[in-house]
């Protein structure tokens, strides 16, 4: 009957792999073939190498974007951008701008018309090729979880120490860099959340300068930058764009009048092009009333010139803060140790059937089929039994008629088991998904509560969070439902199946007790280790997470920095690491295994020899206990879910306590002021900073990035 019941147990979790297998095979779609991209990005499959040192044309090209294809793009665009010279394209927004840049690296294809590179289409190309030789610096600077040093090598991943320095050199960005306590080795967090956005935006210039590209791209590459590093790194572009192919996509007309031709778009076509000194000449041109409107609002002669004095006065004032890296003293120092609360004291057994106490008739009904499954496997030994002894029952027709209606009964016994299996698995299906409905809410809920600091945890990033609240949530439902209800049953058959054989033989049933003893010790080591391997490992099976859900999320810059290969060797080298880590705790595990597989037959085996020894022939119904090399993950799991629900946020926004504020017109005050960020409290960000701001002003905080 066991081994019935665990080739049945393999079957489901066969269906369920070979389920999602063809999930993952069919690439998600639904459908049965995978379908071929209609731009083939792998350097060993289409497209030629070819020299795209020359002029850059698109000729009459037309583009819809596929999820808006009422809205034309681009019309009959057509311009040039010479090899060796800077275009700037410029215009409203919405007009086409940045389309052509997407439409020059191969992210999509032009409905009509053709894009050529020295004379070639750029489809002939080589796309993973074609993307390496250009460098792309956009508005909104994307930096991946990793090390600025790393960060600014996806630009070139064979680049020398020296060439990444000279690169942050070139963008303004190796100063800042120095001043960090890790200097190049400076982890910038998940969106680079421990940097400004000047910061950003200097380390992707720096990315794309190590790159020295054949063709580089710059949509508003200086727009997050404050007045000084703006025209530190616009010396910088200038510099870097001599004898480069260079478009420039920018509002800011002031930084493009050396343009060798600027074209002005609209609706996605071209209406004006030529040198800033024509288009100005034009009365009538629309570059020229752009420029003067910008002009009028702003004093950039006058402002800019005073306020960069200022900033460069207080430059060294600014460096001696920063540069000393101060450590905060005890008292100023944020207490990173979380404060739980008393829950968090309770068994986190106890505290799961408490989350899943509304459900508690069906799981009440649950237990009482577990109940009636471990009685229905005493009463199906017991009828076993009694089919042996009517084998040797020498009468032919009394044998016939006692075999006839004993097979009967356990056919009625099968169809009862079966009934009580379904209500069973029912019950505790029903009561596992509400729970892991249940979890999954009041983590959110709990997410929400936290501090932004404690989201700047490389253990708290996108990916390792989305990890817990599907698979880590799913653990929980798991053992719930299957793993929980076959303790249960085996608990109950066990109960029972030891009443029945204290009441036959006590003897046996003792030998029988003293070895089940040893299984339970047993289940209980494999518990305590699995969760002990299960926590060793979710730091890097997070890591693996959180890099798969930020390339996916930054996957257009993956593309412009052409470092697929890179990354999947990245996320590889994690996955290794992690199988590295879990070597040796998987041959404990193996060796627990068996010995807990193979320890029912040994019993057995020594029952048998010691009721022959006893000179009694009795059959006894073994049954194997529950599985339970996944029941210490699952504990994991839950007791990271209760972590977060017992963490009391340092600031609170759901928490009701506080003066409640009736009227907002006061005076802000800043006091002495001492504040470093969680993640690098050894740099002082504010140092005794005192404000006062009396109600109705207007205050202005201005300063470098």
């Amino acid at each position: 009957m066991h081994r019935y019941e665990t080739e049945l147990r393999k079957i489901h979790w066969n269906s369920i792999l070979k389920g999602a297998a063809f999930g993952l095979l069919t690439g998600w779609n639904g459908e049965t073939d995978i379908n071929e991209p209609e731009i083939f990005e792998d350097s060993n499959k289409k497209g030629q190498t070819i020299d795209i040192n020359g002029d850059i044309h698109f000729h009459d090209v037309n583009f819809t974007y596929p999820n808006r294809s009422e809205v034309s793009a681009l019309r009959n665009l057509t311009l040039v951008a010479r090899a060796g010279e800077t275009t700037a394209l410029v215009g409203p927004s919405g007009c086409g701008k940045s389309t052509c840049i997407s439409l020059l690296l191969r992210f999509y294809e032009p409905a009509s018309g053709q894009i050529t590179i020295n004379g070639h289409s750029i489809d002939t190309f080589n796309v993973k090729q074609l993307r390496q030789n250009i460098a792309v610096v956009s508005q909104e600077p994307i930096l991946l979880s990793t090390s600025i040093y790393e960060n600014i090598r996806y630009g070139k991943e064979n680049a020398t120490k020296a060439e990444i320095e000279e690169a942050a050199r070139q963008a303004n960005a190796h100063d800042f860099i120095i001043r960090l306590l890790d200097k190049y080795e400076t982890r910038i967090g998940e969106n680079g959340t421990q940097l400004s956005v000047g910061e950003k935006q200097r380390l992707a210039l720096a990315r794309a300068l190590v790159k020295q590209p054949t063709v580089l791209l710059l949509d508003e590459a200086t727009s997050a930058l404050d007045y000084a590093n703006e025209k530190i790194v616009q010396q910088s572009l200038d510099q870097a764009c001599k004898g480069r192919t260079t478009i420039v996509i920018t509002h800011d007309l002031k930084t493009i009048r050396n343009a060798h031709r600027i074209y002005v778009l609209t609706n996605g076509h071209v209406i004006e092009q030529g040198q800033h000194e024509k288009l100005m000449a034009d009365e009538r041109s629309i570059y020229r009333e752009t420029v003067k409107i910008q002009q009028a609002e702003t004093t950039e002669d006058d402002t800019d010139t005073i306020m960069n004095q200022a900033i460069v006065e207080d430059d060294d004032k600014q460096k001696t803060i920063v540069e000393g890296s101060r450590l905060l003293s005890d008292d100023d120092k944020a207490d990173v140790d979380q404060s739980l609360s008393s829950e968090s004291r309770r068994p986190i057994f106890v505290r799961l059937i408490s989350m899943n106490s509304p459900e508690w008739k069906i799981i009440l009904i649950g237990c009482l089929a577990c109940l009636a499954s471990g009685a229905s496997q005493s009463v199906f030994a017991i009828l076993l039994s009694k089919i042996i002894d009517a084998f040797g029952e020498c009468d032919y027709v009394k044998q016939r008629r006692h075999v006839f209606v004993l097979s009967s009964l356990l056919l009625v016994i099968g169809a009862v088991i079966l009934c009580i299996h379904l209500i069973q698995f029912i019950a505790f299906a029903w009561s596992g998904s509400k729970l892991t409905q249940r979890i999954r809410i009041k983590a959110f809920e709990q997410l929400l509560c936290q501090e932004v600091a404690y989201f700047e945890r490389p253990e708290n990033s996108s990916g390792a969070i989305c990890n817990r609240l599907s698979s880590e949530a799913l653990a929980i439902q798991q053992m719930v439902t299957s793993r929980l209800s076959i303790v249960c049953d085996a608990s109950a058959t066990f109960g029972f199946g030891l009443l029945l054989g204290f009441f036959l033989n006590w003897q046996l049933a003792l030998v029988f007790f003293i070895f089940h003893l040893f299984v339970l010790i047993l289940v209980f080591i494999q518990i305590k280790w699995q969760a002990r391997i299960n926590k060793r490992s979710h730091r890097l099976i997070g890591q693996a997470s959180s890099l798969a859900v930020e390339v996916i999320h930054n996957m257009r810059t993956i593309k412009q920095l052409a470092i697929e290969k890179a990354l999947v060797k990245q996320f590889s080298q994690l996955l290794y690491d992690e199988l590295i880590t879990r070597r040796k705790d998987t041959i404990i595990s193996a060796l627990l295994n068996g010995i807990y597989w193979g320890f029912p037959s040994f019993i057995v085996a020594f029952i048998y020899w010691y009721g022959l020894k006893l000179v009694e022939h009795h059959q006894i119904n073994l049954k194997n206990m529950v599985i339970t090399r996944h029941i210490g993950a699952s504990l994991s799991a839950a007791q990271t879910f209760f972590n977060l629900f017992d963490r009391i946020p340092t600031i609170d926004n759901s928490s009701k306590e506080g003066r409640a504020l009736s009227d907002f017109h006061g005076t802000i005050e800043f006091d002495q002021v001492k504040f470093a960020y969680p993640s690098r409290p050894t740099a002082l960000i504010l140092n005794k900073f005192q404000m006062k701001m009396e109600p109705g002003t207007f205050h202005i905080f201005v300063d470098f990035s």
